[in-house]
């Protein structure tokens, strides 16, 4: 989702060898136990059955958070989950064979699969957390030494995991120096030099990132001299959202929007998505539709008032739009407060409403928005027009979340908790500028296949 060097490699190996190991695992249960009938696994046979349970066991991974590789996991915490993940699959086999009785081929075949299939991938896990442990591909050196040098290296230094090893930060001034002068600031060391060919250049690829284009004198030529020899020299904001898959709004130069790739929108992509929202909207609306007549059963139940409400909220272009929601609050729960931001146990919210909210449910009405195109299934969430004048007021590019249409999910919704205050409105904000500038089919998939944790599991709901 966003682009470290080497992540994309990295989750395709992890991805792969698990498949691969839960997969192959159900030749040990057959080398162990024999193999039984074909007519027993139905049309699936040996080597379906072996695939539909390496696909599970992927996906109960997934839901352990194992392939959000760009947060540091203890060994302890990689052994724990994959445990996790290991229950999660035995109770879904159970649930399996109870439907499906052609799947059932004993339970001593799925548990010895299961077993050696779990210690297996404890194995491998811990061998590439080993491997990888340590091993820095990228050096970096910040050119400035102010505020934003400083936040880039307290970013850097969070993700030594990922491979990136702070080498220094560079004061920059016309002032001869015989060489460069090492001073040392906790665990960052300042280099001041009068050029940077006196910097110390290791053999390993180095980034330069410029913190301070602004500044008086600035080394063009030497700057370009890196380049042509091998080393990346980058911006500030460049190295920032592929480090961190966000933008820094609060140091981001609007100059460098206008100029930055991304940010495109042609007819093609919005096709595109608007075809995909259809179909996802459909699809989406079948499964959950037993969720939804619950939730209209007993919502009269508990509290009187409807079971829909409507609430005008801002989308594409700044055009207003009604919203669908399943009622979560006692009705009339704003007519003393007004409009005010959601809160931790708000005391407007019923018990069921809780419920509803804490697994999404409530929002299972903004699909009929996705049909009629308000909204799409990925996007920024849709804010109330009271917020978003207040927010347009204290965060100037807040205004750029209306280039695109609000979505059901989306990349700050999943990184981020729900936003409740005007710093929680900065930090989605970081994240919503970084999916706009960075949109792509691919990367609206990822968000989907992110968002199914968000919902059982309650994170952000309020």
């Amino acid at each position: 989702m966003f682009k470290p060097r080497g992540l994309a490699r990295r989750w395709a190996l992890l991805i792969s060898g698990d498949f691969l190991i839960a997969t192959f695992s159900a030749d040990g249960v057959f080398a162990i136990v024999g193999r039984p009938h074909l007519e027993r696994l139905g049309p699936l046979g040996y080597g379906g059955t072996a695939i539909m349970v390496g696909i599970l066991y992927v996906a109960a991974i997934h839901f352990e958070d194992l392939y959000a590789i760009e947060r540091p996991l203890a060994r302890s915490r990689i052994v724990a989950a994959l445990l996790s993940a290991t229950a999660k699959l035995a109770v879904l086999l159970s649930l399996l064979v109870l439907i499906a009785p052609g799947l059932n081929l004993g339970r001593h075949y799925y548990a010895i699969h299961i077993t050696i299939a779990a210690l297996a991938l404890i194995a491998w896990r811990l061998a590439v957390a080993t491997f990888f442990a340590g091993r820095t591909s990228i050096g970096v050196l910040i050119l400035g030494n102010g505020e934003c040098s400083r936040l880039v290296a307290k970013e850097v230094t969070l993700r030594a995991h990922l491979g990136y090893k702070l080498l220094g930060t560079v004061a920059y001034s016309e002032c001869p120096a015989p060489s460069a002068s090492g001073q040392s600031s906790a665990d960052n060391q300042v280099y001041e030099v009068s050029s940077l060919d006196k910097l110390p250049v290791h053999s390993r690829f180095m980034s330069l990132v410029v913190t301070d284009q602004d500044s008086s004198p600035f080394p063009v030529r030497e700057l370009m001299q890196w380049r042509v020899h091998g080393n990346e020299v980058i911006d500030l904001e460049s190295f920032y959202e592929r480090m961190t898959g966000k933008l820094p709004v609060a140091l981001l130069r609007e100059t460098w929007l206008v100029f930055a790739p991304g940010f495109v929108r042609s007819r093609l992509r919005a096709f595109l998505k608007r075809t995909i929202d259809i179909a996802g909207t459909i699809a989406i609306g079948l499964v959950f539709l037993p969720a939804a007549l619950v939730a209209v059963l007993f919502i009269p139940l508990e509290s009187r008032g409807p079971v829909l409400y409507s609430q005008q909220r801002v989308g594409l272009d700044g055009r207003p739009f009604l919203l669908y929601k399943f009622r979560s609050m006692r009705d009339g729960a704003e007519h003393e407060t007004g409009p005010v931001w959601a809160a931790v146990d708000d005391a407007r919210v019923t018990r069921l409403g809780r419920l509803i909210r804490r697994f999404r449910i409530d929002e299972l009405p903004q699909l009929f928005n996705v049909l009629r195109g308000d909204m799409s299934l990925v996007g920024p969430r849709a804010e109330r027009p009271e917020m978003v004048a207040e927010l347009s007021r204290k965060l100037p590019l807040f205004d750029y979340r209306h280039s695109v249409r609000p979505g059901l999910t989306g990349w700050a919704q999943i990184c981020w908790p729900y936003g409740a205050s005007l710093d929680d409105a900065r930090d989605k904000l970081c994240y919503d500028l970084y999916y706009i500038k960075n949109w792509s089919l691919i990367f609206d998939l990822q968000i989907i296949i992110q968002t199914p944790k968000v919902m059982l599991f309650g994170r952000g709901a309020r």
